[in-house]
Order: C-alpha cells, then sequence, then structure tokens
C-alpha cells in the first residue's frame, strides 16, 4: 500500500500498520491518520514545495495581508507554522514572515514558543544567525518578521545539486558552527538544527535561523513537555531523542549530522522516522566513505565522533569541533604555509644540531686525549648526534605535537583525524625528515672519504680544492633530501611532504585561544527628564547623546524584548526606502519609524531645553524617529587592534562603502567616528556623525559639490592614513595609502583598495614579531648561510686551482669571497634572499622601500659578525690540520674560540629577538623590517 505524504509529496509504501512518519522527510504524518490515533510531536523539516495551509474545513487558504505585511509566495513550513515571502507595505523592504499555524494558535503552549522563537533569535546578533526585525498579532495571529534568505537552505542545495564537495560542505559547516556559538554564549540551545534550518544568503554564506525549539539553559520557558521529543528525528541526539537534558553536545551532534546529509545527500540513518529513532539510540551511522569513498578519512572520523552516543566522548565544545573540520576548509588556510613550517624546521634543527655537537665535543676532548682516537672520532660523533636528532623530533612530536621551533612558530603536528600521532608515526616522520638530511649531509661524507687522508691532499692545488668543495657539497645535499620531501605538497592534499604520506601526518596551526569577544565602549546616559517614556512598542531607557542635529536613545523593545536604538530627528521623510531596506551586516538594520511629537531640542549644544514644547529661534523640532538594532559597540579604535585585525575591519569598510555607493545608500556625512566594531569584531558604519565632517575634504573641495564615490574614497583614504601612523606599520599599508590619491575616483578604486586590505589583513600584514625573527634568524643560519658558504667555496675552489698561495693564505682569502655573497643578495633581493622568500621588506622609517644602496649597506652589517667568525674558523682549522693533525692540544684551541665565537653570535641573536623589528644593523642604517 502507499499514498501520497503531504509535505514532501513523495508516496509513501507500507505494509501492516499505517506508519506515522514519512519514510522520505521524517514529517509527522498526522494529517493522514485518523483522529482517534495518538502520534508523537515532532517538528515538520520545512521544505520549499511543501502545500499551503489548510483550514480546519479542508479548504486551502494563503493570507493575503497581516501587520501591514503583503504575503507572496510560502517557502516552508514547519510544526510551527508557515515562512512566507512577504513585502512591508509602507517600505516595500523584503522581508520573509513566519505566521504561526492555526492548531498551534489554539494552545498557550504553542503560543508561548512561537513568541520565544523570536526573542530568542532577535537575542542574537551576528552575521551568521538569521536577523529578526519585529514580532507583532494582528486579528489573533501572531507573526514574525525576519530578514528574507533569496539563496534557499542547505537543504534546497543538495536536493538540487547532489552531495556536495567536500570543502564546500565544511565550509558552509563552519559558518553554522560560528551562528550557533553566539547562541550558546546567550546559553542557548537550538535543538532542531537540520539542513533546512541553514540558510543561504546573498554572499553564498549559511546562516542558522529558525530557533522555534531553543532551549535557554538559564531561564527555560518551561515549554518542554515530559515524555516528548521535540525536533527532527533525523538529525537529533540520541539523548533528545530519548527526552533527557539537552546541552551544547545536542547542537554538535545535530552538526555532524547535519554535515553528513551534505557531502552524501542523505541522512545518517535510513527507515521510516520510528525505524530512525530506534537506529539513533542504538545503531552508529554507517561511514561517509560508504556513501563516497573519496570523502578524506580524518574528515569522516570528526563526523563520527561528533555523533557519538555517548555524550561525553563527542567534543566538549563547538571550538574543538572546529578545530578538528578547518583543515579540510577550502575558505582559509588552516594548514601551515611552507615558510613557516621552514622556519620552525630550521629552529629545531639549528638548536638541537648546534646543542647536541657542543655536547659531544666536548665530551670527545677526554677521548682524544686519553685514546688518542681522532680517526675514528668523527664518524662516531656524527652517528650519535644523528640519533639524538631523530630522537628528539620524534619524541617530542608525539609527547607534545611539536618541538622547540614548531611551539614558537605555532605549529602541531597531528594524524589524518587530527589527533595526536603515535611514536611510530612520529619515528617514521623523523626518520625520513630530518633523518635523510642528517644522513647525506653529515654521516655519508664520512663513510665514502677516508678523514685520515685529507690532510695530504692540501700539497696539491687540486686536491685541496676538491677537499674545500667537498666539505661544502654534503651540507648542500642534505638540504636538497628536504627539498625533495616537499614536491608532493600541493594545496589539495594539505600541503603533505613525502615524510607526511608516509607516516599518516601532517603539519597544521596550533590555534591558541584568541579574543572571541572585542572590548566595547559605548555608555548609556541617564533619563533626561523630556524625553518620551515610550514610542510605540518601545520604551525608552537612556540617553546616547546628540550627533549634530540628532537625538539618539537606548530602548527596549517589549515584544521581542530586546534593546534598540531610537533616533529622533527633524528629517521628516526619514531614511529613503534602499535604506530602510539593507540587510548587510555591516550596516545597522532599519527597524521601524514614524513621526514624533512634542520633543525639542537646541540646535546649537545639542541639549535639551527647560520645556521640552518650548518655541525659540535656536531651538528645532524633532518630528521623526527611526529604531535601529542595537549592538554591544565601540568606536574602531585604530591602534587597539593589531594591524592585521584592522585590515580585515577596512577590508569590510571598503566592500560597504563600495555598496553603498551603489545602491545610494552613503551617509550624508562621514567622520571617523562613524566607523564602530561590534562584539563579534564587524564594522558598522553608522548613519548619524559628528556635526563635523572629517571625511578627508578640504576647504576647498567642500565648497564644490562631490560625488559619493568621491566621499567614500577620500574617506577610506583618510582611514589607511591613520593605519600608516603606526610605528614601523607594515610597508604595504604605507604603499596603498600613496597609491590611493593617484587611482581613478570610481567604483573600481573602491574594490581595488578592499582586495589589497584583505590581502594584507589574509596575509597577516604587520611589523615583525619575536618568533617571526627568531624563525628568520633559523632559516639565516642554516639554509641561507649554507649556499652561502657553497658560493664562496666555489669561488674559492677557482682561487686554488689558478694560483700557488699556502693553506694559510687561501683560508685567509675566503673573507672578502663571503662578504661579496652578502652583498650580491643584498641588491638583487633588497635585503637578502630569505627576505624575498619569508615575504619581508625592508622600509625607512617613513614607511618608504628602502633603496637598493641602503639594502646593500644593512645586509653587509647584518652578516659581518657571521662572514668575520667564518673566516676566522676556516683559518684556526686550516693552520690546525695543516700544522699538527694529530695533536689534541690544537683541537681544544680550536674548541675555545668556536665557542667564543658561538657567544657572539648568541648575544646579536638575542639582541634582535628581543627587537625584532629593528636591530643593530638598522639603527645604523634607519630601517626596520616590515611583513608583506
Amino acid at each position: 500500500m502507499q499514498f501520497l505524504c503531504s509535505h514532501c509529496e513523495k508516496n509513501v509504501e507500507y505494509s501492516g500498520e499505517r506508519p506515522r512518519f514519512c519514510s522520505h522527510c521524517g514529517g509527522s504524518l498526522h494529517s493522514t491518520i485518523g483522529p482517534d490515533e495518538q502520534t508523537l510531536d515532532v517538528t515538520l523539516d520545512a521544505t520549499p514545495d511543501s502545500t499551503p495551509q489548510q483550514s480546519s474545513s479542508g479548504v486551502r487558504f494563503t493570507p493575503s495581508t497581516i501587520g501591514g505585511y503583503r504575503l507572496f509566495d510560502e517557502l516552508g513550513r514547519g510544526g510551527m507554522g508557515t515562512v512566507y515571502e512577504a513585502e512591508e507595505a509602507a517600505t516595500g523592504r523584503r522581508v520573509a514572515l513566519k505566521l504561526l499555524a492555526p492548531h498551534a494558535s489554539t494552545s498557550d503552549d504553542g503560543v508561548q514558543r512561537f513568541l520565544q522563537e523570536g526573542r530568542y533569535a532577535a537575542s542574537l546578533s551576528h552575521p551568521r544567525s538569521t536577523f529578526v526585525y519585529a514580532a507583532g498579532e494582528d486579528e489573533g495571529r501572531l507573526f514574525i518578521v525576519m530578514e528574507l534568505m533569496s539563496g534557499g537552505t542547505l537543504k534546497d542545495l543538495v536536493d538540487k545539486d547532489g552531495p556536495l564537495p567536500v570543502t564546500r560542505a565544511v565550509d558552509f559547516m563552519l559558518d553554522v558552527i560560528d551562528g550557533l556559538q553566539s547562541a550558546h554564549a546567550k546559553n542557548l540551545i537550538h535543538r532542531d538544527l537540520k539542513p533546512s534550518n541553514c540558510f543561504i544568503d546573498n554572499s553564498g554564506r549559511a546562516k542558522v535561523g529558525d530557533f522555534g525549539l531553543s532551549k535557554s539553559l538559564v531561564a527555560d520557558a518551561g515549554l518542554t513537555r515530559t515524555g516528548a521529543f521535540m525536533g527532527t528525528p533525523m538529525f537529533a541526539a540520541p539523548e533528545q531523542v530519548k527526552s533527557q537534558a539537552v546541552t551544547v553536545q545536542t547542537d554538535i551532534y545535530a552538526v555532524g549530522a547535519t554535515l553528513y546529509h551534505l557531502l552524501t545527500g542523505q541522512g545518517p540513518y535510513g527507515g521510516d522516522a520510528a525505524g530512525v529513532i530506534a537506529a539513533i539510540v542504538s545503531e552508529a551511522p554507517p561511514s561517509m566513505r560508504s556513501h563516497r569513498a573519496e570523502i578524506p578519512l580524518g574528515l569522516d572520523r570528526t563526523v563520527a565522533w561528533a555523533m557519538e552516543k555517548d555524550v561525553e566522548k563527542r567534543p566538549q565544545s563547538l571550538a574543538d569541533l572546529r578545530e578538528r573540520l578547518e583543515p579540510f576548509s577550502g575558505r582559509e588556510a588552516s594548514f601551515a604555509d611552507l615558510g613557516r613550517r621552514l622556519a620552525a624546521f630550521s629552529i629545531d634543527g639549528f638548536v638541537i644540531t648546534n646543542v647536541t655537537t657542543f655536547v659531544l665535543v666536548l665530551l670527545a676532548i677526554p677521548a682524544m686525549i686519553a685514546f688518542k682516537a681522532i680517526a675514528t672520532l668523527p664518524l662516531t660523533l656524527a652517528t650519535a648526534s644523528a640519533v639524538i636528532v631523530i630522537g628528539y623530533f620524534a619524541f617530542a612530536e608525539w609527547r607534545w605535537g611539536k618541538g622547540v621551533g614548531k611551539y614558537i612558530m605555532g605549529l602541531r603536528v597531528t594524524n589524518e583525524d587530527g589527533a595526536a600521532p603515535t611514536l611510530i608515526q612520529t619515528t617514521i616522520r623523523a626518520a625520513i625528515l630530518p633523518g635523510l638530511q642528517v644522513f647525506f649531509g653529515t654521516i655519508l661524507p664520512l663513510i665514502v672519504h677516508d678523514t685520515r687522508s685529507f690532510p695530504e691532499t692540501l700539497e696539491d692545488p687540486m686536491g685541496r680544492a676538491l677537499w674545500s668543495l667537498r666539505s661544502q657539497i654534503y651540507p648542500i645535499l642534505g638540504w636538497v633530501m628536504l627539498l625533495l620531501c616537499t614536491v608532493t605538497m600541493r594545496r589539495e592534499n594539505g600541503l603533505k611532504g613525502i615524510h607526511e604520506i608516509a607516516s599518516g601526518t601532517w603539519v597544521r596551526r596550533d590555534r591558541r585561544a584568541a579574543k572571541s569577544r572585542y572590548e566595547t565602549s559605548i555608555r548609556v546616559g541617564q533619563l533626561v527628564y523630556d524625553m518620551p517614556e515610550a514610542i510605540g512598542d518601545f520604551k525608552i531607557l537612556g540617553d546616547l547623546g546628540a550627533y549634530g542635529d540628532r537625538r539618539l536613545w537606548f530602548a527596549r523593545d517589549e515584544n521581542l524584548k530586546r534593546t534598540v536604538w531610537v533616533m529622533a530627528s527633524s528629517d521628516e521623510a526619514g531614511p529613503s526606502a534602499a535604506r530602510r531596506s539593507l540587510d548587510r551586516t555591516t550596516r545597522l538594520r532599519w527597524l521601524r519609524g514614524g513621526a514624533l511629537d512634542g520633543y525639542v531640542q537646541d540646535e546649537k549644544s545639542g541639549e535639551t531645553p527647560d520645556s521640552p514644547f518650548a518655541s525659540r529661534s535656536d531651538e528645532q523640532q524633532a518630528t521623526r524617529w527611526d529604531a535601529f538594532e542595537a549592538f554591544e559597540a565601540g568606536p574602531f579604535a585604530p591602534f587597539t587592534n593589531s594591524l592585521s585585525q584592522s585590515c580585515r575591519t577596512l577590508a569590510l569598510v571598503a566592500n560597504e562603502l563600495d555598496e553603498a555607493v551603489r545602491d545610494g545608500t552613503l551617509p550624508e556625512q562621514l567622520t571617523h567616528g562613524q566607523v564602530w566594531i561590534d562584539a563579534n569584531g564587524t564594522p558598522k558604519l553608522l548613519d548619524w556623525a559628528e556635526t563635523q565632517p572629517i571625511d578627508g575634504s578640504t576647504t576647498a573641495q567642500a565648497a564644490k559639490p562631490r560625488s559619493d564615490v568621491e566621499r567614500a574614497i577620500d574617506f577610506l583614504q583618510q582611514l589607511v592614513k591613520q593605519q600608516c601612523q603606526r610605528p614601523y606599520a607594515a610597508g604595504e599599508i604605507h604603499d596603498l595609502h600613496r597609491q590611493l590619491p593617484d587611482k581613478p575616483r570610481e567604483d573600481e578604486t573602491l574594490r581595488w583598495a578592499g582586495r589589497m586590505l584583505r590581502e594584507m589583513g589574509d596575509s597577516d600584514s604587520r611589523g615583525m614579531t619575536w618568533d617571526e625573527r627568531f624563525g628568520l634568524l633559523a632559516i639565516s643560519a642554516t639554509l641561507e648561510w649554507a649556499f652561502l658558504n657553497l658560493a664562496a667555496t666555489i669561488s674559492l675552489m677557482a682561487l686554488f686551482i689558478a694560483t700557488t698561495l699556502s693553506p694559510d693564505q687561501l683560508a685567509f682569502s675566503i673573507l672578502p669571497l663571503l662578504f661579496a655573497m652578502p652583498l650580491v643578495s643584498g641588491y638583487f633581493f633588497h635585503g637578502g634572499a630569505v627576505f624575498a622568500f619569508a615575504g619581508v621588506s625592508l622600509r625607512r622609517l617613513n614607511g618608504e622601500p628602502a633603496s637598493r644602496t641602503r639594502s646593500v649597506f644593512r645586509t653587509v652589517l647584518a652578516w659581518t659578525p657571521a662572514c668575520l667568525s667564518s673566516a676566522a674558523l676556516a683559518a684556526l682549522l686550516t693552520i690546525s690540520v695543516v700544522k699538527a693533525p694529530t695533536e689534541p692540544e690544537n683541537w681544544v684551541i680550536l674548541i675555545i674560540a668556536w665557542i667564543a665565537l658561538g657567544l657572539l653570535h648568541l648575544v646579536g641573536a638575542a639582541y634582535a629577538v628581543l627587537s625584532p623589528k629593528r636591530n643593530l644593523p638598522d639603527f645604523v642604517t634607519g630601517t626596520y623590517l616590515s611583513l608583506r
């Protein structure tokens, strides 16, 4: 037998007892079941093609207007009501209007739950949560007015396109997690998250909506009936279907189930709703890879982790789940970039190699004196050093997920699931890298060449040339092995090297706890005696001050139990229709407005006169009020946050200015104080301003009309100029400030500036920090120094062949060759090859790029200590080897000199780390370092 489901309009086949739930959509089939049969209280899954509402007589109807809104197409329906696309008759603003279902309006429980949905949703002001404009009642019918999500739902998307690509599905769920986190911060549990409650906005991002079943952990409305299951079966957690206490883990389960649906095109469990409920309690969901083999194993395990039956085994917070999902995102680079990884590796290698060598050499002195074991000692020491280095990497990355270098650079080693790797995995990883590098760089040359014979080769010019070249070739060969391990690194595989593919590990950013909310600084003033007590449904609570000819009040929406801002002004027309319809997160949403009678304020001082109804020539009548959303906020402080944060903020401001120019909603005045930041870090461009515009216009410019795009570009220019006033600001912000005035005054300039600012924010554009300076030093002390030595040795080899200089003279001739390498590098790379690789810019104190001459001078100064110590070490080594290679006393002298020079290096490096933006060469040359 079969019948048609009234919700999804699909045939439901069955034998025996008639089913209570649709096997396709999970909706309750109470409308097709006789009146004597009992049903579970299950919220229906909203679908865009569901049938219109029916009256008790069975006649289909669609209300035409309600509460000043004209209703059009039905967008979907659920257990609480039906959602329509609507238009506000007075303003023409398009919205989504949810109308309480007739069967729910007959019970106090249904009415209270419906009002609760509006209040909970209205309490959230987050870019990833749907916004509620108003709630009201018209002839006994309750309704909630929300922003219209023209992109449909995630369910619609899967129904249309099938399973989503991995990165796209994860990106959507990261948006959903952001929205849920804002709810959890207010102690709200959604309880009914599913694909049809995740909406897609105009920018293609996801938002969480439909808080009809939300529960407050602080003050529950007492609406959950004992023994009743509230939610949609397919995406409900086990504790939810068993009517047990719900927690944040309940929403975490729903996130996993929703992601399962996006990736596979079906729910975690099959069958009718009763079977689904039974499976949720007793069975683990099938692996997603059984439906799609290309789903990464780590992602499959992460979703299974989120859907654990035991609450305690699930992620304990959405932040934990986000951390495991981010590596699979296509939106942001959660994998560590190659430069940062190389810096971490260089730090680890530099520290452990030098410490190990220092300790082993000190231990070797007694052995050399006692046993005269010079011939076999180098190979013994090299092998012991290699074992210690590999053991260090294997143990540290197994025990803590990081060594010293990765800790400094903010990296962590994980397995493919994002969890801690095993000791076997880290051992395999370390044996390949740095194991191969150490073997080819230090052990192989000692095995291949007889170390006892190399002093005699110095008598032959070709022999000594080949010996010197060989001494540099093997370290370079070690670095070549490192580079070979990177050939498999691709964005698609998470930048996995050969050593990571072989060991089943990867390196990712170790996202340390960050400040989740921004400081807010708005202060609500005291009640003023002549303010109205209420305007419409808004109860006036306090005064926020005067803004030119306007007055801002702090009020409370009695219907939705939320705070709003009410602006009183003499502008009888109020905001334009385009402004009232704005739903961008970078502007305050307009709620309602109307006529205001009887309020007068002083035009000059902005203070209210003695009588609210006085009439004087220096006073003006406020005739209009407009209510806007309120938010925890503070003015944009240019130097409070990091430059990268400020650049991301300004990128959003530039985008808002571009949009406002195009739709004609740019404020009449633009001042620095109009950019505010909400608690989520989102900038808001306010409509009101101080009386004196400071949008970059001069007196001469103010005398002639300027277009909106000219005003917007000048305003952005002033905001960028503020960032240039930071000490040692990143060079690119200076470049942007210099280039903006030369750009044409057109829309494309705003979009170009927005892209530049966004790139600066994404690349952490700012001055050098200590950990980055440490990483830069490590790369220079290892990779760059090795290549500089190779170049100097090749040059020296030609000199050896062409001359008959003594070994002592040849040793000291390396000094000018060593200095030649930094000179060439500084000229062609504006400060050094590592600067070009790591994206470091050398700047003058005024932010201008340093000239080539200044760059060469600074580079030579920076390399002088290393060049001098290296030349001195080469001289000591040559003299010791030629004169008395078998006398331990000469090696003792060499070790003492090496320690002294090493301490000199450490002092210079320590100062550079303590003063990362400017070290000693910078003070001499008048420069500073900045990340590009």
